[in-house]
């Protein structure tokens, strides 16, 4: 909530990572755009798809970073 008020432009860039997946997602529904959240524990690809919401239209940039390919 603190970041939010803070820098609300960043409000769409939030993203949870969380052992606690009940008090994560109680916290995040306190915002008026909850962020997503991830449950520990995730896989790589979960993060990635999580990252890539952020980026539309960048999908492939993304993959080809994370795999070091041009």
């Amino acid at each position: 909530r603190r970041l939010v008020e803070a820098r609300p432009e960043m409000s769409g860039r939030i993203l949870f990572i969380s052992g606690d997946r009940d008090s994560a997602t109680a916290a995040a529904a306190a915002l008026p755009q909850p962020p997503p959240c991830l449950a520990k524990p995730f896989t790589h690809l979960d993060l990635l798809k999580a990252i890539e919401s952020f980026f539309p239209g960048r999908t492939q940039a993304a993959v080809q970073v994370g795999t070091g390919s041009a």
